[in-house]
C-alpha cells in the first residue's frame, strides 16, 4: 500500500487508492476527467505505452476525452466506436527504429516488462528465460537492446489448444550462458529501477 500511495503522490495526487480487505493488495484507479488529462499531458505523453495494444487502448481513451465524450447508450453504440477507431487510428510503431533514432528511452520500461511478462527456469540443470506476448515488436525491440542471440519465434499451437480461439503470441527465450550473462548485467545495472 505504501508504495501505490507514494506513486499517487507523485502523480499530484489524482486517483483513489482502493485497499482490498480480503488480501494484501491494493491499486490506484484515476476516473476523474482531471486526473486522466493530468496523466495524458504528465505520464503518458512523455513516456508513450510501447506495446500496440496498449497505445491503442490509450489513444481511445485520449481520443474519448479530447471529444468530450462522457457515455454511450449502449454497449453496442461504444463497440461501433471502438471498431471505427481502431480501424481508423492504429498505429504500429517500428520500436527499433525508434530506440535507434534516440528517441526512445526502454531500460526501465524493458525491466518492467521482464518483470509483468518474463519467467526464469530451469531446463535440465541450466538456467533459461522466457518471455512471451502478442507482441512481436516490442520483443523484438527486447533482443535488439540487449544484443542477444535467439530470434523472436511464433508460439506454436499445443494439444491444449485445440478448438479454442487464441491470440498469436511470440516468444523469447534465452538459455546460453553468454546471453543469460547479458541478461543479468542489464538487471543488476544500477542505473535501471530494479
Amino acid at each position: 500500500m505504501a508504495l501505490i500511495e507514494n506513486i499517487r503522490e507523485i502523480l499530484n495526487n489524482v486517483g483513489v487508492v482502493y485497499n482490498y480487505q480480503n488480501k494484501n493488495d491494493s491499486r490506484l484507479a484515476v476516473n476523474d476527467r482531471q486526473g486522466l488529462l493530468y496523466l495524458i499531458d504528465n505520464v503518458f505523453e512523455i513516456y508513450p505505452l510501447l506495446t500496440t495494444n496498449q497505445r491503442n487502448r490509450y489513444n481511445l481513451l485520449k481520443t474519448t476525452l479530447m471529444n468530450g465524450t462522457t457515455h454511450f447508450k449502449t454497449l453496442e453504440g461504444y463497440e461501433e466506436y471502438k471498431s471505427t477507431f481502431m480501424l481508423s487510428n492504429s498505429v504500429v510503431w517500428d520500436l527499433v527504429e525508434l530506440y535507434e533514432s534516440g528517441n526512445l528511452q526502454v531500460d526501465n520500461w524493458i525491466i518492467g516488462f521482464i518483470n509483468g511478462e518474463g519467467c526464469f527456469y530451469l531446463n535440465k540443470g541450466r538456467c533459461s528465460f522466457m518471455i512471451e506476448h502478442t507482441d512481436k515488436n516490442a520483443l523484438d525491440l527486447i533482443k535488439h537492446r540487449l544484443n542477444i542471440g535467439p530470434s523472436v519465434l511464433e508460439r506454436s499451437a499445443r494439444s491444449r489448444d485445440e478448438g479454442k480461439a487464441r491470440k498469436t503470441t511470440y516468444q523469447l527465450n534465452i538459455s546460453s550462458k553468454k546471453d543469460i550473462n547479458t541478461l543479468i548485467a542489464f538487471l543488476d545495472n544500477k542505473e535501471n529501477i530494479p
